[in-house]
């Protein structure tokens, strides 16, 4: 790439990508299984322990893998968003390309469309003919000579 116009991004984004696309994975597991841990010690809590006291242990494990799990997942996100725009791209473009084609918002098909309705308008009526060698008016029956 020339030094004058540098990509966009950040100077080592290959290297950040590809870090977030390995620890990313790695740090979501390990978040969601302190999570479940935490959510099923939370849940077995009172079976050995005394009731009077407040499971401060299981929650902190539950929120705090909850919030890693969290990061891990933004992670993947970062390091594979551009794999998953390209996919979504992809699929959306022909139907986005098909929808403006059947609503006639697409220059090819405008420039179609004003050829089929090119025929002049009657004097009478104001109606324009389909196309230019029609003799009289649709509507009226006028002559259009």
């Amino acid at each position: 790439m020339d030094d004058q116009y540098p990509g966009p991004g950040l100077p080592q984004q290959a290297q950040l990508r590809t870090f977030f696309r390995l620890a990313g994975p790695v740090i979501a597991v390990v978040g969601g299984l302190t999570s479940a841990y935490g959510f099923i010690s939370f849940l077995t809590f009172g079976a050995d322990a005394d009731f009077d006291a407040m499971p401060v242990t299981e929650m902190a494990l539950f929120m705090g893998g909850f919030i890693v799990f969290a990061i891990g997942m933004a992670m993947c996100r970062a390091g594979y968003g551009a794999i998953a725009a390209r996919y979504a791209s992809g699929e959306l473009s022909p139907v986005l390309r098909d929808s403006l084609r059947h609503t006639g918002l697409t220059p090819s098909d405008r420039q179609t469309q004003a050829q089929r309705t090119d025929g002049p308008y009657c004097r009478e009526c104001g109606t324009q003919a389909p196309d230019r060698s029609a003799k009289f008016c649709g509507s009226c029956g006028t002559g259009l000579g």
